[in-house]
């Protein structure tokens, strides 16, 4: 990784990530369930980077970081 991508992953946060995805698809609609009572389940997001397209991949993983 380079010395610059290492920079921008360190400021990248929950609120950045939501942020670029609301102007990525503009608004969706989720249950109030799964924001008001997450379950019990620990879950983590997964942000990769793809240098060839220059874009971020997105994804929940589990608690030990896989999908």
């Amino acid at each position: 990784m380079s010395e610059e991508l290492a920079e921008v992953s360190q400021e990248i946060n929950v609120t950045s990530i939501l942020v670029a995805i609301l102007k990525t698809i503009h608004s969706i609609d989720v249950p109030s369930e799964l924001v008001l009572n997450p379950g019990d389940e620990d879950t983590g997001l997964i942000v990769s980077y793809n240098q060839e397209s220059n874009t971020f991949t997105i994804s929940l993983g589990d608690t030990n970081g896989s999908n």
